[in-house]
């Protein structure tokens, strides 16, 4: 899917007067541990292919449809809740609270009757027309604070802000607030010059609250960097599935920085030139 080009002068004057918002967070906190493994199939040398000039954003909505619920019943909020699938046969969402109380993705429905019975877990049936609504407008929101957006999924927008001035972090935290604000829906955000790594820095953005649900994957030194990836494992990587990661974990390639220290004529070699590019 191509990005949309929302670029016109009106809106562009109104980015100008975004990108004059300052930070509000050190994107360079200490809270990440270290942990350096090393990779069995090390790359010669870092490549030099990136676009530093590219800023992508990846606006992910927290607990899409759970948040949703919440939107037009405030009295679920705190409360455990679990959004159930079409035939309510078993989970499709659920909020920290639920599953805090032993209850999984994917968890059939009778198997936590009993906590509903009790009044412990609040409970919904899909609602896709609500959830397509409140996506549709998250997008209209974004597409006010950016050059061009992409609806990857429905709770998910890829969102380019090349050229837009000002601080990129800063701009990231406004669209978090402004969503919040507008339509009462938690997100988190990655920043990054690749949608790759806009992917794994939002992955971050939800792992560590430290940073505010905002990581500027730009503004991290290289070895901060190099402790996120050593903590992130393989399965974070966006493309790689289940197959492609047992065959890397059969290598030794555990984390994030194993598959980053790879060489990459190795990789196109074995698995091709698209498991290269990433």
């Amino acid at each position: 899917m191509e990005f949309i080009s929302l670029k016109s002068p009106e809106r562009m004057e109104k980015l100008r007067a975004l990108g004059k918002l300052q930070g509000t967070a050190d994107a360079l906190q200490e809270g990440i541990p270290a942990k350096t493994p090393a990779s069995r199939f090390a790359r010669p040398e870092r490549p030099a292919g990136l676009d530093p000039r590219q800023v992508i954003c990846l606006i992910d909505a927290n607990k899409f449809y759970c948040a949703c619920e919440r939107v037009i019943d405030p009295s679920l909020r705190g409360k455990p809740l679990v959004v159930l699938t079409n035939n309510d046969g078993c989970v499709a969402a659920l909020t920290p609270e639920a599953k805090a109380l032993g209850i999984r993705r994917g968890m059939p429905a009778y198997q936590f009757r009993r906590l509903v019975e009790e009044g412990k877990v609040e409970w919904r049936s899909s609602n896709y027309e609500l959830y397509g609504s409140v996506s549709k407008n998250i997008a209209a929101i974004l597409s006010g604070m950016a050059v061009r957006i992409e609806r990857y999924s429905i709770d998910e927008n890829f969102v380019d802000i090349t050229g837009i001035p000002g601080d990129p972090t800063a701009l990231g935290r406004a669209m978090k607030e402004r969503i919040y604000a507008w339509q009462r829906i938690p997100a988190c955000v990655g920043i990054a010059n690749t949608k790759t790594l806009a992917k794994l820095a939002n992955h971050l953005a939800k792992d560590w609250p430290v940073f505010g649900g905002v990581i500027n994957w730009l503004d991290l030194a290289p070895h901060r960097q190099e402790k996120a990836m050593s903590i992130t494992p393989l399965k974070e990587v966006w493309g790689i599935g289940s197959r492609m990661g047992e065959a890397l974990q059969a290598l030794g390639i555990q984390t994030v920085l194993d598959f980053w220290k790879m060489d990459p004529l190795f990789i196109r070699a074995r698995w091709g030139v698209v498991l290269e590019r990433t």
